[in-house]
């Protein structure tokens, strides 16, 4: 079990600007005093966390204006960073989508699979071989407990985040000597921003036992990372419907996945997907 020690490491956070991503460098910073490279695509939105994070303790911060869904962009990303000393790699930048799988949403979930799928690859790879040559570090990537049980009018989001689940388990057996720890952590569901945009709001308030909020996620992560986790599933309800996952049936487990997520019960006509947790 690879433990870590957070303490004055840099840490590089996608999906910085608001939700997890926000919390999670606040977190760090304050409690863990790591130093934190902050990409988002919100300029403004990336200073003011720089503020924040300045008023409240003094770590080392720097931000990077990247949209990684434009072409290049996480090679990109790594030749900026390529001179940074990182420890850490959190791949929580995040798209979703709830409602039905129609070809009318073609380009939407072709967003949702380069950014919650090839685009955690290809910054896995990138800076896997970085953290190996440096002998030490993490990767984590975030995904959801939706990649253990594919989950109706999330399809593509489900989908993707297997796809990057089974990936991260993969590479951390191909890898199981090196001393970079492969991470995931996998919610059930988060209180933010894309979650409510998404139309998840009516949900979200019937199945809220298993809800947590950004900053009980933030720490559940820090903790897990800590102790060299390679799962981390925050909150004894959400490890309950884990372990129940793996004794109920697939076709029992998709029945209710679709009763739980029935979106002409709890579709919200004005909401809109968001990129940022």
């Amino acid at each position: 079990m690879r433990k870590l020690n957070l303490r004055e490491r840099t840490i590089l956070i996608t999906g910085a600007t608001s939700g997890l991503g926000r919390q999670l460098a606040l977190t760090l910073a304050e409690h863990e005093e790591a130093n934190l490279i902050l990409v988002g695509r919100n300029e403004s939105k990336l200073k003011e966390l720089i503020d924040e994070i300045n008023r409240r303790c003094s770590v080392r911060t720097r931000i990077v204006v990247k949209d990684l869904l434009a072409e290049g962009s996480a090679l990109s990303l790594y030749h900026e960073t390529e001179n940074e000393d990182i420890f850490g790699l959190v791949n929580n930048a995040g798209l979703t989508y709830y409602g039905p799988t129609e070809a009318s949403y073609l380009d939407l979930f072709t967003s949702i699979i380069d950014l919650d799928f090839r685009c955690v690859v290809e910054l896995t790879l990138l800076f896997f071989n970085k953290l190996k040559v440096r002998s030490g570090g993490f990767i984590l990537n975030i995904t959801s407990l939706a990649s253990f049980v594919p989950i109706p009018y999330q399809s593509i989001y489900s989908a993707a985040k297997a796809a990057t689940q089974i990936f991260s388990e993969c590479l951390f057996q191909e890898n199981r000597d090196c001393p970079v720890l492969i991470s995931t952590f996998a919610p059930s569901g988060i209180y933010t921003d894309m979650i409510e945009r998404a139309g998840l709001t009516r949900h979200m308030q019937k199945h809220r036992f298993s809800y947590i909020d950004t900053e009980r996620a933030a720490k559940e992560i820090i903790s897990g990372l800590k102790r060299g986790k390679q799962l981390i599933i925050p909150g004894v309800i959400n490890r309950l419907i884990y372990r129940i996952m793996d004794v109920i049936p697939r076709r029992i487990l998709i029945v209710l996945a679709g009763k739980i997520y029935n979106y002409e019960k709890y579709r919200i006509t004005d909401a809109r997907p968001d990129n940022s947790r």
